[in-house]
């Protein structure tokens, strides 16, 4: 799974579980605030010497982590300047900080073995990284299944007539292949 992958997975779970604008809120830090730090690696690494290499994943990472950390004190408890439309994400106590700032943390793992061409090293730090958020986000399993049952059912068909009656299909002329 990508990165784009990922996010839709995540952010579609945020609408479920926090609604649409506490979704749109913690999408748009995740989105705009790494200022595809980690995909700009792409033009710099593959021309670099070693020690070159090393300064620019260090600062990307410098930036991710310390982004992921203000953005997740940004939309936690803690922050007494915390619009109104995201006070509901306080309920959640450190989840929604914690999903912010791990989900930054992961960016650069995502992007980095891609570059330098270790796709067995990306396998296993994704694999990693996915326990890791598994782990930490497993607090709220039972809130999230219960989401997903209240809104799509308990059973397939249901669950399949839901996505069928809620998903808009595009039409031949709008593909372009």
């Amino acid at each position: 799974m990508t990165v784009l992958d990922w996010g839709i997975v995540a952010f579609t779970l945020a609408l479920a579980m926090w609604g649409y604008r506490q979704g749109l809120i913690v999408g748009t830090l995740i989105g705009v605030a790494t200022l595809n730090m980690a995909g700009s690696l792409y033009f710099f690494l593959p021309r670099s010497d070693p020690e070159k290499k090393r300064l620019y994943i260090h600062h990307a990472w410098v930036y991710l982590a310390g982004i992921g950390v203000l953005c997740g004190l940004a939309v936690s408890p803690l922050n007494p300047l915390l619009p109104e439309a995201a006070r509901e994400l306080t309920k959640y106590g450190a989840l929604v900080p914690t999903f912010v700032a791990v989900w930054f943390a992961a960016l650069l793992l995502e992007y980095l073995p891609t570059i330098d061409e270790r796709i067995g090293w990306q396998a296993g730090a994704t694999i990693t990284v996915s326990l890791v958020r598994v782990v930490l986000l497993a607090d709220d399993r039972e809130g999230t299944a219960d989401s997903v049952e209240r809104l799509m059912g308990t059973k397939a068909e249901a669950r399949f007539a839901f996505i069928s009656d809620k998903a808009e299909f595009a039409s031949e002329d709008m593909l372009d292949v």
